[in-house]
């Protein structure tokens, strides 16, 4: 072995500075190992010779071994090198790169050139100081389990966490539940098999906020079964340019949001187990101001996320997101019907959530719709529609969503018909108003009209009421319609008073669909009442339920203001929205107004009936008054007063009349008075078979299950409940039979699968067919003839096949026995 004597010592090149290189050579048939043994030992600090190129491998990190020793295999093809620490058992560090230059047959050659030496364990230590506390990225060190050993301070800024708090805990702490299981797979193969991983990743900070960061992991292992994991992190939160259409784990990073692949793949998940909706992809391409871009765009992302219309969204890239949404389906509906009231409720509650800049940025963008099953029936195809829709917007265009389908298109060429005759009435004022009656249910007087409006349409467009009340929603114009209207009925007031009296008052409704806010629109109604203060007692201001309770946030203050003027309050609507009783308590309102769905066909002992009684009941505990609407049969009027319902709205009374007929508003006392006296005279004697039966507000179904039947005997008194459907009593459940069914266990802990199942039971099961169906007005002098002739009770009462009660025993008794 030949031997150069010299020490490693720096060489001066112009104005640069470096370690003079050690060229090694090891001639395979020899054996011989040839390097400059001073300049070596120098280098690592002690006297130990080389014999092999293998034994140079002993001074690197057991994470650069493997890598270093491919390079006798690779580099007989080309030069292999590579940056890293020599470390001697004497503590000495260099920093070298490490090269195999040339590999043969006969001979293996290499150069070890010093980059940087640490002559002393302190010098070590200053620069791993340097290299750990910095300003500029946060520094983690974890162990084997990557439980996390020590961090610096600009890590501590980035997660929000000091670092006592973070010693021991694992760094799982930190994901976001963004990136898909597959992301981290890969990241720990790459850790395992290279010793590192380089990219881009969200991460979670103490506040819970969601941000992404620039992440590089190194695998370190000093010994021979010691590991150890260095992260070196950077927040990206003030460069989201950087992020933009970036992807990682199934995740664009600036948004958040699921990729067009994964959200794709969740699309062919979800939309094959729907059957009560239609599903539909909403493409949209937003218009934001440029200099908040990047800002604007992840806000928007998190209200999309966010909207409880959306059931999946996710980022197409080039600044288009995607949303599914769902449309109640309606067989008697066109399918436009349901899109657009689903949409429409996406925009406010996009407004809500999002706030005024992302509603305007998608509302100035573009929007376009594929539905499924109607433009197409695959899956895989909604994406592209909505895309191409979206595409196919027009500049200068007053709507800016597209639909794929023709069929839809055609339905649009129609609505953008009716919405120029809407713009034209509104703007010309040529809109009527029709007066229906509000009935006082104990006086039978009538003591308010609801203003309406109708529109003076021609018969070739097809078009009710309803739907350009909601084109005028969607063009923005529905509070110039309410103000029309509000101002022509305080104009017509006086002769109202004139036909009916000075008490009468006028319903005005006043929509919060708008682009205003509701405190503008409610200061409207105070403008409007300042030119007639006198009347304001006379006036009552209707909100839907859902806009009365998003008022009381924003408007709350000038809804007060009216009330203190002597304006009253109604929720319209009440029971459809979904807010109702968190809110009631809280009340600004006089009036609770029952939607018709719970009024029409309601019989005594219903489910209508029990919701309504709960309504009322509760209405009248917090000193509201509750109006009944859509009342159209005299069995529902009485219903209704028997609930103690305060006023009556409906057919029934009368339908919508203009000024110049409303003298005929009260003709429904005609047929009333004779109805009223019969029922009275009716209640007052006891001497049919109806008079003792007993009515419950509870009645079944027959596909009703067992746990529904067990919850209403609970309820009640009876041990019998009839099963009623299509107004005839199929069936009768009593107590004990039920209880045969049942177990001691059931509704425990102790409650097996099989008990379980029990709760379920359809009563169908269980009940048994009426043995006696009497007429419900048989004289009561015929009882003891009916003791003799029929099987004890209960009996049930009919009307033709109408059910109309039951007698039981216990009241048959009791009569007896009175």
């Amino acid at each position: 072995m030949s031997v150069n004597v010299s020490t490693v010592q720096p060489q001066s090149i112009g104005l640069q500075t470096r370690y003079a290189p050690l060229d090694w050579c090891y001639q395979l048939a020899s054996q011989h190992m040839d390097y400059d043994v001073v300049m070596w030992q120098s280098l690592v600090g002690n006297s130990r010779s080389i014999t092999k190129p293998d034994d140079f491998l002993e001074y690197l990190p057991l994470t650069q071994r493997e890598h270093a020793a491919g390079f006798f295999v690779q580099a007989d093809s080309a030069p292999q090198s590579l940056n890293t620490l020599l470390v001697s058992a004497e503590k000495l560090v260099a920093l070298v790169a490490f090269s195999v230059d040339e590999v043969s047959s006969q001979l293996v050659r290499g150069t070890i050139t010093p980059l940087l030496i640490f002559h002393s364990g302190m010098e070590s230590a200053f620069a791993f100081d340097a290299l750990f506390d910095n300003d500029h990225h946060g520094v983690v060190i974890t162990d084997d389990q990557t439980r996390i050993l020590a961090c610096n301070r600009y890590f501590e800024q980035q997660t929000g966490y000091q670092q006592n708090e973070l010693l021991g805990l694992k760094t799982s702490m930190f994901n976001s539940g963004k990136h898909s299981q597959h992301f981290y797979v890969d990241m720990w193969q790459q850790l395992r098999e290279q010793g590192g991983w380089s990219g881009t990743i969200l991460s979670q900070r103490a506040s819970g906020e969601v941000w992404p960061q620039d992440l590089s992991i190194k695998r370190l292992s000093p010994q021979k079964g010691q590991i150890f994991y260095i992260g070196f992190t950077t927040d990206l939160a003030p460069h989201l340019d950087r992020v933009l259409d970036k992807q990682a784990g199934d995740v664009e990073l600036l948004t958040q949001l699921p990729t067009l692949s994964k959200f794709s793949a969740q699309l062919k998940q979800r939309l094959p187990k729907q059957q009560t909706t239609t599903g539909f992809v909403l493409a949209i391409q937003p218009k934001f101001s440029s200099d908040k871009y990047y800002a604007q765009i992840r806000r928007l992302a998190a209200s999309l996320a966010q909207n409880r219309q959306v059931q999946l969204c996710g980022y197409h890239g080039e600044g288009i997101f995607l949303c599914q949404l769902d449309a109640e389906k309606n067989l008697e509906a066109q399918p436009l019907v349901g899109l657009q009231r689903t949409l429409r409720q996406f925009f406010i509650e996009l407004r809500q959530r999002g706030g005024q800049e992302a509603h305007q940025a998608v509302a100035k963008g573009r929007l376009g719709v594929s539905v499924l099953n109607v433009d197409t029936d695959k899956i895989e195809r909604l994406v592209p529609h909505a895309i191409q829709a979206m595409l196919e917007h027009h500049a200068g265009e007053t709507r800016h969503i597209n639909f794929y389908d023709r069929a839809i298109h055609q339905q649009i060429e129609r609505r953008k018909t009716l919405e120029k005759w809407v713009q034209k009435w509104i703007a010309n004022g040529d809109v009527e108003v029709f007066y229906q009656p509000i009935v006082d249910s104990q006086s039978w007087s009538v003591v308010k009209f609801e203003a309406l409006c109708r529109f003076q349409a021609p018969e070739i467009l097809h078009a009710s009421t309803q739907e350009l009340i909601s084109i005028a929603e969607e063009l923005g114009l529905i509070n110039q319609l309410d103000e029309l209207i509000g101002g022509k009925a305080l104009k017509d007031l006086p002769k109202i008073h004139a036909l009916f009296g000075h008490h009468v008052g006028v319903s005005i409704n006043r929509s919060l669909n708008s682009d205003l806010s509701a405190e503008q629109i409610l200061q409207s109604v105070v403008d409007m009442l300042a030119e007639t203060p006198t009347l304001a007692k006379n006036i009552t201001v209707e909100l839907t339920e859902t806009a009365y309770f998003d008022s009381q946030s924003q408007g709350g203050e000038v809804l007060q203001h009216l009330r203190n003027r002597g304006v009253t309050v109604a929720i319209d609507d009440f029971g459809t929205g979904f807010s109702s009783f968190s809110y009631l308590t809280e009340c600004q309102f006089d009036y609770l107004k029952i939607d018709r769905e719970f009024v029409t066909n309601i019989e005594v002992g219903s489910r209508r009936y029990a919701i309504v009684k709960m309504m009322t009941d509760l209405a009248h505990t917090l000193g509201v008054k509750v109006v009944a609407e859509g009342v159209e049969t005299e069995h529902e009027v009485y219903v209704l007063k028997s609930l103690g319902v305060d006023l009556l709205q409906g057919f029934f009374f009368a339908k919508p009349l203009p000024l110049s007929n409303l003298i005929h508003a009260s003709d429904y006392r005609k047929h009333l008075k004779l109805t009223n006296r019969e029922a009275d005279k009716q209640s007052s004697e006891i001497t049919t078979l109806q008079s003792l039966a007993f009515f419950t507000q509870y009645r079944l179904d027959p596909g009703d299950p067992l746990s529904l039947a067990v919850e209403y005997f609970n309820a009640v008194q009876s041990d019998v409940l009839p099963v009623v459907t299509a107004g005839e009593c199929v069936g009768l459940v009593d107590r004990a039979a039920l209880n045969l069914h049942l177990t001691p266990t059931m509704g425990t802990e102790l409650e097996t699968a099989r008990e379980a199942a029990i709760w379920r039971k359809p009563v169908n099961q269980i009940m048994r067919t009426p043995q006696v169906k009497l007429a419900h007005d048989t004289d009561l002098k015929l009882l003891a003839s009916l003791l003799k002739t029929n099987p004890p009770p209960p009996w049930v009462l009919v009307e033709g096949n109408k059910y109309k009660g039951i007698v039981t025993a216990p009241r048959l008794l009791a009569y007896l026995a009175s």
